[in-house]
């Protein structure tokens, strides 16, 4: 409810209250009466009059305004003048330049304000502008406190009424309610002004910098003081209707408002004299006194206007919070984003009110952040009052740049539909169009060529074309440059007390570059005039333009089997035998705009020399034999001289290149085998003719070889272990076995597959030298036909070995007492041919005992009693009657 509340009425303080009584005007239809003002008559004229101004007390930094409550009875224009004692001290102004406001109240009377349209413009206009609506006439008095405050301007008179449209808070550092007679809104928030105001009583400087002030009463003070005495209820609502019966906005001739303004910390006294003249000769004059004083009131800092902020989506602008303190005190600053969605974040510097806003990537449109000031240390002075002063303030999100804009495919001719290169030039039936990506719905697209206007339509979708129009012209061959900028027009602006639209204007984007070509290219490249069958003819297209307007080449006509490379232009074809003749070639040269030329050339296709000398098909020769062939040619002779050359062939075949002889020496690893061979003559223009055939390679087969194996000697009873090897030239080889052949020696054996040869000779063959024979063949058996074999012969001589004697072993006895023993010993010499055995005791013979040397013959008496050395073992030694003497003993066990 907009409204001033006793509870927020200040302390009070040590000063005079200036308060200016008593109006001399009769307007009133109460016992309120005004004395009449004196008519005083110089020379037929009578005089201006100014009513009395008492003492008054002005605070440094607040200023005071006294009304010039003047009349002049001839109705003549009044001026005022002011003059000061002590012009130091203070500083007088008048204001006379502002219309006022007449309220005529009922029963009451008039009270006229002068309205501060140079101070406070917006508010004044919006009351202006209701009063000249008739919005107050008939509008009561709603509520009254006596020496505070008298409110008006709600038609439902509760408090909660007004005309439904808001506005801002206005202030100036000249208005403050320092005395009595202060026209002011009432609200009940920051920022909620609508129509209802209030006419204070007295000072009320716990209500600076919160509510506007916009008007002062320059007459009619009785008036006001009459309405404030009125019966009330609980609610400070009148019992007795008091009722504006007409609120006039008019040109006051007679009444103006002096300003003392005193700067912060001045004190001192003044007198101050107001001369009011009539224009016409006439004045009077008032003189009171000022004293100055240091104000004890520290008021709150306040915002002043701000203006909308302007933002570039995804961008941030960086601004510094317009606020004001009187009293020259410190300033907390804050600010943030309005509505939990908000596309904004804000950082403000609370010290210096820097405040920087982020619009999101992408945003744009209306949104709005809150400011706020207040003192860093408010003041007790004001306790109830929010300390705060808040604003919200609209932030203009403009259209992000277009994401992209580009040739559409139709209109960039050429090899490509989006490389920029077009051969339209906007001249009729070959329109530019454009595709613009990523613009906003509803958004106005504009598209410039060259920094230039030329197209624009309103969005449906997220993407656009436009179309150059043909008022435009001809556009120039060359590269131009285009790009976008979208625009939002007539977008709402809905925040707090603003109410309005605006044009967003978005940035443009990138600059995209096109080039129009519309010259085609130029062939320079002389063709071949004359190709023959199976020649390739390879021919290189060439234009003037190859080199910087990227051309690429293409078929038109042309014969079966000729390709052109697109980007070399390189023309390559063999021509076949059924194409022989003249023929006609059509190559077409396009640049990237689609400009092109058709190179169109003829070909006379001949018949190739052909060659002679090839006895068939196929030609066949054993392996090892030489193949010789003089290879001859049928051709024109005035395409000679001709050459010769080998394609394809087997290794080691040469081909004669004046000549034409061939010559190739087969060996065991070509056969057998068929080779393909190809051989070519070529004459002095390139043509060339071929000829194939195949050469058959027959296996001939050779005979295995053995390697040789050294005569050795062995001992008799020596294992002998040989590894027999042969090889065999023919490819594949074949498999070889072995044997032996001839006399075998006793118990020698042969692998067949590996060769190996094993024999241990016997006591036989000692003191002998033996041959051996073995045979190699080049197959699984001797029995298959065309079977080769390879012998070889060897010696082996047998050293004797002297062996010593083998005892027949005799088995342990058992002797009793008493008895005679008899043993034969026998032992013989294994060599051959033997020697005889000679027998003795390798140990003492028991006593008694008795053995024959030459026979073995061994006795012995054993006795009756077994002494403690009876013998357990008998060691008897055989040795052979030699020169060598080896012996072998033997041991017999006695039990």
């Amino acid at each position: 409810m907009p409204r001033i509340s006793q509870a927020m009425r200040p302390a009070p303080v040590s000063r005079r209250s200036v308060m200016l009584k008593g109006s001399r005007r009769r307007r009133f239809r109460r016992a309120i009466l005004e004395a009449l003002e004196p008519r005083l008559l110089l020379s037929g004229n009578q005089l201006p009059t100014l009513a009395a101004i008492p003492d008054v007390e002005v605070y440094g930094g607040a200023p005071l305004h006294l009304a010039l409550d003047g009349f002049d009875p001839d109705g003549d224009a009044l001026t005022f003048e002011v003059s000061l004692s002590n012009p130091g001290v203070v500083t007088p102004e008048v204001s006379q330049a502002n219309r006022s406001l007449r309220l005529s109240v009922a029963d009451y009377g008039d009270m006229v304000f002068q309205l501060f349209e140079d101070l406070v413009p917006n508010t004044t206009s919006r009351i202006i502008e209701l009063a000249q609506q008739g919005f107050y006439d008939g509008l009561l008095f709603h509520r009254v406190i006596n020496d505070f405050v008298i409110q008006t301007g709600d038609p439902e008179a509760t408090g909660s009424g007004g005309s439904g449209t808001t506005f801002d808070d206005e202030f100036d550092p000249l208005l403050q309610h320092t005395s009595g007679g202060i026209l002011a809104m009432a609200k009940s928030i920051d920022d909620s002004n609508d129509s209802q105001f209030y006419v204070t009583a007295g000072p009320a400087r716990h209500l600076d910098f919160n509510h506007t002030i916009f008007g002062f009463l320059t007459e009619g003070e009785a008036v006001r003081q009459a309405i404030e005495q009125v019966s009330v209820d609980a609610s400070g609502k009148p019992t007795t209707p008091v009722q504006i019966t007409q609120a006039a906005v008019f040109e006051d001739q007679e009444n103006a408002v002096l300003r003392l303004i005193a700067p912060d910390g001045m004190t001192g006294q003044t007198q101050v004299t107001v001369t009011v003249r009539d224009g016409n000769g006439g004045e009077s004059s008032q003189t009171f006194t000022v004293t100055v004083l240091p104000d004890p009131v520290d008021n709150y800092p306040y915002l002043e206007p701000i203006d909308p902020i302007v933002a570039a989506s995804g961008g941030s602008v960086t601004f510094q919070i317009p606020a004001h303190d009187v009293d020259g005190g410190a300033i907390y600053y804050a600010a943030s984003a309005a509505g939990d969605d908000s596309p904004l974040t804000v950082n403000v510097d609370p010290a210096t009110g820097t405040v920087t806003v982020t619009a999101a990537a992408g945003s744009y449109g209306v949104a709005a952040i809150y400011v706020d000031v207040r003192a860093v240390n408010p003041s007790g002075y004001f306790e109830g009052r929010d300390v705060w002063d808040s604003q919200l303030v609209p932030v203009y999100i403009a259209p992000p740049a277009p994401q992209s804009v580009f040739l559409t495919a139709g209109t960039d001719s050429g090899l490509s539909d989006n490389d920029g290169i077009t051969g339209y030039d906007n001249s009729p039936g070959t329109p530019l169009r454009f595709n613009v990506l990523g613009v906003v719905p509803d958004a106005d697209v504009t598209l410039l060529i060259d920094g230039q206007e030329v197209a624009q339509a309103t969005a449906a979708f997220s993407d656009i074309t436009l179309e150059v129009p043909e008022s435009f012209g001809i556009l120039s061959e060359g590269t131009h440059a285009v790009t976008v900028r979208q625009t939002l027009t007539d977008i709402p602006v809905e925040v707090g007390n603003f109410h309005s639209t605006t044009t967003l204007n978005g940035p443009a984007a990138s600059a995209y570059s096109f080039t129009i070509d519309k010259t085609p290219p130029v062939v320079t490249s002389t063709p071949p005039s004359v190709v023959a069958v199976g020649q390739n003819l390879s021919y290189d297209v060439q234009t003037a333009e190859e080199a910087t307007k990227g051309v690429r080449y293409a078929v038109v006509t042309a014969p079966a089997g000729l390709t052109v490379n697109a980007e070399t232009g390189v023309v390559n074809w063999s021509p076949t035998a059924g194409q022989a003749g003249t023929q006609t070639i059509t190559i077409r040269a396009i640049d990237l705009a689609g400009n092109f030329a058709d190179h169109t050339f003829a070909v006379q296709v001949r018949t190739p020399p052909q060659i002679t000398g090839i006895p068939g098909l196929a030609v066949s020769i054993n392996e090892g034999e030489t193949l010789a062939l003089a290879l001859g040619v049928d051709g024109d002779p005035a395409y000679g001289p001709y050459r010769f050359a080998l394609v394809s062939g087997p290794a080691g075949m040469t081909v004669d290149e004046t000549t034409g002889q061939l010559a190739w020496t087969t060996d065991e690893s070509t056969g057998p085998a068929t080779y393909d061979v190809t051989v070519e003559v070529r004459d002095s223009q390139g043509a060339a003719g071929r000829r194939s055939f195949q050469i058959v390679v027959a296996e001939v087969n050779t005979p295995p070889v053995l390697n040789s194996v050294a005569d050795r000697t062995i001992q008799e009873g020596e294992s002998l272990d040989l590894v027999l090897s042969a090889s065999d030239s023919d490819l594949p080889a074949n498999p070889l076995r072995y044997r032996l052949a001839g006399d075998v020696p006793e118990g020698m054996t042969l692998d067949p597959v590996t060769g190996e040869l094993h024999w241990i000779p016997g006591e036989t063959y000692g003191g002998r030298t033996v041959e051996v024979e073995v045979e190699v063949r080049d197959r699984e058996s001797s029995t298959e036909p065309a079977v080769l074999t390879d012998r070889m012969t060897f010696r082996l001589h047998v050293e004797e070995v002297d062996s010593p004697p083998v005892w027949q072993s005799v088995p342990t006895l058992t002797v009793f007492p008493g008895e005679v023993l008899r043993l034969q010993l026998s032992a013989r010499d294994p060599d051959i041919p033997g020697v005889a055995v000679r027998y003795s005791a390798e140990s003492p013979l028991p006593d008694g005992a008795v053995l024959d040397a030459e026979t073995g013959l061994f006795e012995w008496a054993i006795p009756e009693v077994f002494s403690e050395d009876f013998p357990s073992v008998l060691r008897f030694r055989a040795t052979e009657d030699s020169a060598n003497g080896l012996f072998a003993t033997m041991d017999v066990r006695l039990i």
